[in-house]
């Protein structure tokens, strides 16, 4: 092998590596993205509650559900994190839609 079959070889490895390192910055800040929406609604229920907003033992039970289903939408959002985290596609949208 030549010396430029080397560096020619040594320079598409280094452009694959930044290929990578952006889809996973894509990834992960698609990722980050779409958690924001849940936890915030978790939070502002939580509160809710918490203040003693929900007087009425339906209004109670109410924000317990809205808490629980955003759980849950956080919960069905976790299986791409995963699959990106081992390998699996980080592309940019690849995620997207899913936690909707």
């Amino acid at each position: 092998m030549s010396l430029n079959e080397m560096l020619a070889q040594i320079e598409r490895a280094f452009a694959e590596r930044t290929r990578s390192e952006e889809r996973l910055r894509t990834f992960l800040a698609d990722a980050s993205h779409e958690l924001r929406t849940p936890l915030a609604s978790i939070r502002g229920y939580a509160e809710l509650f918490r203040l003693g907003v929900a007087s009425r033992p339906a209004d109670g039970e109410r924000a317990m559900e809205r808490i629980e289903a955003e759980a849950t939408r956080m919960g069905a959002g976790r299986e791409p994190v995963a699959a990106g985290s081992s390998g699996g596609t980080a592309g940019g949208s690849a995620g997207r839609g899913r936690f909707e």
